[in-house]
């Protein structure tokens, strides 16, 4: 079924758009300009006494939930999971993609469970860093949980891009849903205004993409040491100086749509990462916006076909 955004009252979280709701979860509709997930508020200078501070919570709150008391309320997985966690907590990484790894290797985690163990952590973290002061980042994640607590976001949109998240709201529902992110079972589709004009009408962009270490958070092509990547486009309309697509990213990587774009001349409008200086002038916001969702929820079997219509 297909859902599309609606301005009802009934129908807003935390001020946001809610565009499908299931047993295990929320869509909602990012505005531009908004973190799908919180982070420490680094509007005022953080110490590197402050930095071994917060190392130091991460670590007891890791040790803290392999208590038997701590996981009583979790799923069996997720428990036996923080408890294996928790013997050699001081090891345990603060970094994302550090920890999925690290799970991987310590525990023979698959990347759902992983996942749903960073956002369990990631909240019991926030919530010892709630009570001592220290400001977290709005973010749509946050929004949600102020209903649903347990909330988890499974997948993640740039701050700059708009349109579609999927939030799981308890860590059961994080994993399952999760798992169709990792297994590649879900149809993502954005819209985007590039500068100029392709020759073709559709076709594919196959560029390998690695983070560029020493300009993070900025991706680059190296078809040495790159990830493969899939990018599928198609002409929506064509303007004077500009062009309307359709984007289909086969492949998920990190600034994927927008450095794929780039790289074959055709920049999205607004970009300020990766777009000419002329292409960034000609829009006050990145004008990408992820307008489609389809899967299949894992529980209850239902096929979702989840709408946002383009802002722009």
């Amino acid at each position: 079924m297909a859902i599309e955004t609606t301005t009802d009252a009934a129908s807003t979280l935390g001020g946001l758009a809610v565009l499908a709701r299931g047993p295990q979860f929320v869509a909602i509709d990012k505005p531009v300009g908004l973190r799908s997930t919180p982070a420490l508020d680094t509007s005022a200078v953080v110490s590197s006494d402050h930095k071994r501070k917060r190392q130091e919570r991460w670590s007891e709150v890791a040790a803290h939930n392999a208590s038997d008391e701590a996981a009583t309320t979790l799923p069996a997985e997720l428990a036996s999971g923080l408890r294996k966690l928790g013997e050699d907590a001081a090891s345990v990484p603060r970094k994302r993609q550090k920890f999925v790894r690290y799970c991987a290797r310590s525990l023979k985690a698959d990347d759902a469970t992983a996942e749903a163990l960073w956002g369990h952590l990631q909240r019991q973290l926030a919530a010892e860093e709630a009570s001592e002061g220290l400001e977290m980042t709005d973010s749509a994640l946050s929004r949600v949980q102020r209903a649903h607590a347990d909330a988890h976001a499974v997948h993640r949109l740039d701050m700059e891009t708009s349109g579609v998240l999927l939030i799981a709201l308890d860590e059961a529902g994080a994993a399952s849903l999760g798992g169709l992110f990792e297994r590649k079972e879900t149809s993502k589709v954005y819209e985007a205004v590039v500068a100029g004009s392709p020759d073709a009408d559709e076709g594919e962009i196959a560029l390998p993409i690695r983070p560029d270490v020493d300009r993070r958070p900025l991706q680059v092509v190296d078809h040495e040491h790159g990830k493969p990547s899939l990018t599928r486009w198609r002409v929506l309309e064509r303007l004077a100086d500009r062009t309307r697509l359709e984007l289909t990213p086969v492949t998920g990587r990190t600034h994927q749509l927008r450095l794929h774009l780039q790289a074959i001349g055709f920049p999205i409008l607004g970009d300020t990462l990766y777009a000419h200086e002329e292409a960034r002038g000609k829009s006050d916001r990145l004008m990408l916006h992820a307008k489609r969702l389809a899967f299949t929820a894992p529980q209850s079997g239902e096929d979702y076909d989840i709408i946002a219509p383009c802002p722009f």
